[in-house]
């Protein structure tokens, strides 16, 4: 069975940390702050584990590390790439919430 996680650390100290290369300014502007980080997360793995199982991804890097895949994310209507490793068992697993806009 597959699953998608994604560690609460990802949000709370890279997205909405004050290091966090303009990423929490981008995420502020989608209508989000560090209050909203559990409910993104149950979003971010929703929304990932759906297009996962469609097959709507991108197959990134293979390396010691795994098969890296991107995919789609919808926020209040921005649409981004998020980054995920497969893991073994059917697991998906988020390796960084904001990859990218979609062009």
């Amino acid at each position: 069975m597959a699953t998608a996680n994604m560690d609460i650390d990802k949000l709370n100290k890279y997205i909405f940390s004050d290091n966090s290369k303009g990423k929490k300014e981008l995420f502020q502007k989608m209508g989000f702050g560090k209050e909203d980080a559990y409910s993104l997360k149950l979003e971010f793995e929703t929304q990932a584990l759906t297009q996962y199982l469609n097959g709507n991804y991108s197959i990134k890097g293979l390396d010691i590390f795994g098969q890296r895949l991107a995919i789609k994310i919808t926020l209040n209507g921005f649409s981004f790439y998020s980054g995920w490793m497969v893991e073994p068992g059917g697991l998906i697993r988020n390796i960084t919430p904001f990859g990218g806009w979609i062009k």
